[in-house]
């Protein structure tokens, strides 16, 4: 027998034209952001101006680096889901977010609610993400850049039956629009959400206090390596509900929860040269070739360029200095590097000859020795790859790496 909840009934109809927009009430908004402890206490002191002589709780969560998702639950039932989008209006994506096999059809729950509204999450693990750019790579296709675009991209899928494909997970911790259900603490949303058969995080806890936040934040930051998935920081929020609603919001955001933000290992190092992976479908991707620079406990050399468009948007220039930006999310699991600026000032009076400084033409030697001038296609897409100019290749450009680095001059 089918029913609504059956496996069988999570991929199915055809690929529409565009997505139906979804109203969000109350709105899902965006949270206000700090960097370091001394405006943690900031924050706290707010909050204390607001409710004085009161006791504030607060619980900590992770904050996964994925992209957020609201799911509705009529009578216990998956009703309809959606993307954040601005936060009042996002899109109706329901059919795949039924894909995701972490996210349940049918709540568990005795007497269901008419309705739940739960928000979390979509997000691929470390260890996912690795598994599809091995099997991209292998194929010749150009690999991605972190798991939250994989994520992203997935979910913005027109057909589900390509969504499916791909392995996105979800973890709920906020509740949006109720009926027939009330909660008086984060706390209890939390453990509700779980007994109902909801994905949640592993780790979070309810603080006393602002001091005892902060001994968490720096304890999360030591788990963060032995978590499945990507965070880049943590969220706080005031433990009683009753007091998010005194507390209320600004234009937008909560007054009641704020994000602390980890920074990623940065370090200085120099560009000596840009090369060429050529993938078997023929797409050209540009790696920096950098002076070897310890960073976050290994040796980068090479870092991602992505694309002609993204080296001109950071002007990155052979010879100079760059700040290398590494991810290392867990240990042996993820690393990934990509440029993020140039040094400007400390360099300023060594740049290199014009000859090898900027983007113009793209010449390059393949390894026949044969000069092939190669040169971007107009975008069609948020990136623009470069082909393999090759013609002899009959589609097969796998081997075809640049013996020698691209020669840039600059623009006529």
């Amino acid at each position: 027998m089918i029913t609504p909840d059956s496996p069988t009934q999570r991929v199915g109809g055809q690929p529409i034209k565009e997505f139906p927009a979804l109203h969000h009430h109350p709105p899902i908004l965006s949270l206000d952001k700090v960097y370091n402890v001394d405006d943690l206490r900031k924050f706290d002191a707010r909050i204390h101006k607001l409710a004085p002589g009161e006791s504030i709780q607060y619980v900590l969560e992770p904050k996964v680096d994925g992209v957020s998702i609201s799911v509705c639950y009529e009578k216990g039932g998956f009703a309809r889901g959606a993307t954040r989008g601005d936060g009042r209006t996002g899109n109706d994506i329901t059919a795949n977010l039924k894909t995701i096999r972490a996210i349940p059809l049918g709540l568990i729950i005795k007497r269901p609610p008419q309705l739940l509204e739960v928000r979390g999450e979509a997000y691929m693990t470390v260890e996912d993400f690795k598994k599809l750019n091995a099997e991209r790579a292998r194929t010749g296709e150009e690999q991605f850049a972190n798991p939250r675009n994989v994520a992203a991209g997935s979910l913005n899928q027109l057909d589900p039956r390509v969504v499916v494909q791909r392995p996105v997970n979800a973890a709920f911790y906020d509740v949006g629009a109720t009926k027939g259900i009330t909660f008086k603490t984060q706390a209890e949303v939390q453990e509700k959400l779980n007994e109902f058969g909801l994905p949640t995080q592993q780790y979070w806890w309810v603080c006393e206090d602002i001091e005892q936040v902060i001994v968490r934040v720096e304890e999360l930051k030591r788990l963060q390596t032995s978590l499945p998935y990507e965070i880049d920081g943590a969220v706080i929020k005031i433990n009683g509900l009753e007091q998010w609603e005194r507390f209320g919001t600004t234009s937008k955001a909560p007054r009641y929860a704020i994000a602390y933000k980890y920074t990623h290992a940065q370090a200085e190092t120099k560009l000596k040269g840009i090369t060429v992976q050529v993938g078997r479908t023929g797409i050209l991707t540009p790696l920096a070739e950098l002076e070897p620079v310890f960073l976050a406990g290994s040796v980068i050399s090479r870092a991602t360029l992505h694309n002609e468009e993204e080296i001109k948007r950071k002007d990155v220039r052979i010879g100079l200095a760059v700040t290398d930006e590494k991810f290392k999310i867990a240990s042996v699991r993820l690393i990934y590097s990509r440029i993020v600026n140039l040094i400007d000032d400390a360099v300023a009076e060594r740049k290199p000859e014009p000859a090898a400084s900027r983007i113009g033409g793209s010449e390059a030697f393949l390894r026949t020795g044969r000069p092939n001038e190669v040169r971007f296609q107009a975008p069609q897409t948020p990136y623009v790859f470069l082909p393999c100019s090759r013609c002899d290749c009959a589609g097969d450009h796998l081997g075809h790496d640049f013996a020698r680095p691209l020669r840039y001059a600059a623009p006529a």
